[in-house]
């Protein structure tokens, strides 16, 4: 084996570690975050091999909420990954470790395949001091990945890739003189568009890498440029076909629409803001979170000195692409590399739900990381490169592995990440759920207190920061119960829900539940019950509850008749209510109608034990023994 090819044997193999020495860890994690709508609450993905068809043929997250919802701006149609989710069913159910290990598999397969496609950046014999290889080892390592492959979900992004370097390849080809390589690069670059539709960006981008680096004229790189419209065009109509009936989004919160309250200059302002962020990310990425909702991002005006700052960095860097494009300087190509993936994500042509996202820069990161290795491969002096390069890469080795660790679960990362976007209304309002859902879980304990203390004022400073969000107020009440019990600040939590929505049902079911929960005191229960009372005149069990207590437990039987009635009314066919109000009109003396209600239930289920003593009793105090023994002697069977 030549010098060459040890020195290219033991990169690829290197590039191929790396993953695991990064994520190794990761396949003992669970699933987190958006897996639950793709994969474990996914009823497409759950079908196993039989719902890859509606994974095809419909919007992304219809196998999540069961029908087709104008949730996100332009919809979701990202087939690749949810059918690899949907075969890993079939074959072994359920397994976050094996779905683990497949994401690391294929961000190696990935980093191999970049390798490949970037054969024109290899200009070094060094093993090490390689454009390529360096590059793509600071785009192994960068932090701003973590997400993508620690998170099952990423999986489409690093499809998409995979699929690009593929269709590079494949362009390469071409050019050597093998014409059905078009063929394949179209079939790749459509299957990366169904992985994800930022595949997109990319159209551009593979002809001008060989307009820059082969001296190709820009002429002689449209068939390649065909070859990808082509399959562009197919993807659009079937992705056209697959969401047929979808609406454009029309926001009505700012965790759909973060720049609903804000004005045409603050948008413009924020966003370019965002793309400074971006920046220091790549060259800094620290402190990280899956979290850039309102109000962890504070709204800019356009005349804010970081806005301009932000504004005169990024002009700089479309007139070096400029300048550069005439001379195929590689600056310039990474530039606009940088510039063309990004844009799809950059919220400037349109609004995509958030600020910003770490996994945005997954694709426009190849391109800071190349530029890190051109950079120090060809500029920094060849006494100073070993520490240039190693220092970033041990830093970004280390901030990876440890951010890998929030990713362990959902309570891992929400109570992880709520400390760093501490102003997040989303997630001030996942960390105080997960701490209130872990704090059931405990006994009764200081340590339960205690997370059920940090939950309330994660949750209290969400209501703060948006009034309006309903989810905040409903766990409120419940962490407020779990604490406290049955009082005022529960009761406050649920009737503001109700002041701004009505009839609200997931409240309803916890008053429901509440009123029904007989380890709280039955005063307590009935008061809390009598107050929602104007919110829930429909709700049979809320009536039917507050019946059982004045009856049982107080003792009332006029009130529990009234209440028992409306339950029994509400729904006429239930058997718990029947025989309630049954027993209830018994006591009272009205041994009658008593044995009218006992008789509904005998006709429902005739043979109901409670219903048959309760009519042998009745009958026997109206002295009807015949009857009474009758009714006796079936409940006795």
């Amino acid at each position: 084996m030549t010098g060459e090819k040890r020195a290219d044997f033991i990169r690829k193999v290197v590039l191929l570690l790396v993953p695991f020495l990064l994520y190794g860890a990761t396949l003992s994690f669970d699933y987190a975050l958006d897996d639950a709508l793709y994969i474990t609450d996914n009823s497409f993905t759950k079908e196993g091999l039989g719902g890859i068809w509606d994974h095809l043929t419909k919007e992304s997250l219809v196998g999540f909420y069961g029908e087709q919802k104008s949730l996100l701006t332009g919809g979701r149609y990202r087939p690749l990954a949810p059918i690899t989710y949907s075969i890993e069913y079939a074959l072994y159910g359920f397994n976050p470790t094996l779905s683990h290990l497949l994401n690391v598999v294929l961000y190696g397969l990935l980093l191999l395949l970049l390798y490949r496609a970037l054969a024109l950046l290899r200009d070094s014999k060094h093993w090490f001091f390689n454009v390529a290889f360096l590059g793509l080892l600071f785009f192994a390592v960068h932090p701003l990945h973590v997400e993508v492959v620690a998170n099952i979900k990423g999986r489409d992004q690093i499809l998409g890739l995979m699929a690009v370097a593929g269709s590079t390849l494949m362009s390469f080809r071409f050019f050597k003189g093998d014409r059905l390589s078009l063929i394949w690069m179209g079939l790749l670059f459509f299957a990366g568009l169904l992985a994800k539709e930022n595949t997109i960006t990319f159209l551009p981008i593979i002809p001008l890498l060989h307009y820059f680096f082969k001296e190709k004229h820009i002429k002689e790189t449209l068939p390649v440029l065909i070859a990808l419209i082509v399959p562009a065009v197919l993807w659009f109509a079937l992705r056209s076909w697959a969401l047929q009936g979808f609406e454009s989004v029309e926001s009505t919160t700012l965790l759909n629409d973060p720049y609903m309250n804000s004005t045409g200059s603050q948008k413009l302002g924020t966003t370019i803001y965002t793309w400074l962020l971006y920046l220091k990310l790549l060259v800094v990425p620290h402190p990280l979170t899956y979290d850039y909702y309102p109000f962890h991002i504070a709204i800019r005006e356009f005349a804010d000195i970081r806005v301009i700052l932000s504004l005169i960095i990024h002009l700089f860097l479309v007139v070096i692409a400029f300048m550069g494009f005439k001379k195929r300087s590689a600056y310039a190509f990474l530039i606009i590399f940088y510039a063309a993936t990004f844009s799809i994500s950059s919220n400037l042509f349109f609004n995509i739900g958030i600020f910003m996202n770490e996994r945005f820069m997954f694709e426009p990161s190849l391109a800071f990381a190349l530029l890190m290795g051109l950079l120090i491969v060809r500029k920094v002096p060849a006494k100073a490169r070993w520490v240039v390069a190693l220092v970033p890469l041990i830093a970004f080795t280390l901030l990876s592995i440890n951010r890998s660790f929030a990713w362990k679960d959902n309570y891992t990362l929400f109570t992880t990440d709520v400390k760093t976007s501490g102003n997040s209304i989303k997630g001030l309002m996942a960390g105080g759920g997960m701490l209130m859902e872990r704090a059931i879980t405990l006994s009764n304990s200081p340590e339960k207190t205690e997370l059920l203390n940090q939950s309330i004022e994660y949750l209290e400073k969400g209501i703060r920061l948006l009034p309006s969000e309903l989810n905040n107020y409903r766990l409120l009440g419940q962490a407020y119960l779990e604490r406290d019990g049955v009082n005022m600040a529960t009761l406050n939590a649920y009737k503001e829900v109700f002041n701004q929505n009505p009839g609200d049902s997931y409240t309803v079911r916890n008053v429901e539940v509440i009123v029904s929960d007989q380890r709280h005191p039955a005063q307590e229960r009935l008061n809390f019950g009598l107050n929602f009372l104007q919110e829930m005149p429909g709700s049979g069990i809320l009536h039917f509850q507050l019946g059982t207590i004045y009856g049982q437990a107080l003792g009332d039987i006029t009130s529990s008749l009234h209440y028992l009635k409306r339950a029994v009314a509400l729904s006429p066919d239930n058997l718990d209510y029947l025989k309630n109000y049954g027993t209830a009109l018994a006591i009272s003396g009205d041994y009658q109608g008593s044995i009218d209600y006992f008789l509904q239930v005998i006709n429902l289920s005739p043979n109901d034990k409670q219903a048959l003593s309760g009519l042998a009793l009745s009958y026997q105090n109206l002295g009807q023994q015949e009857e009474a023994q009758y009714y006796r002697s079936l409940a006795n069977q």
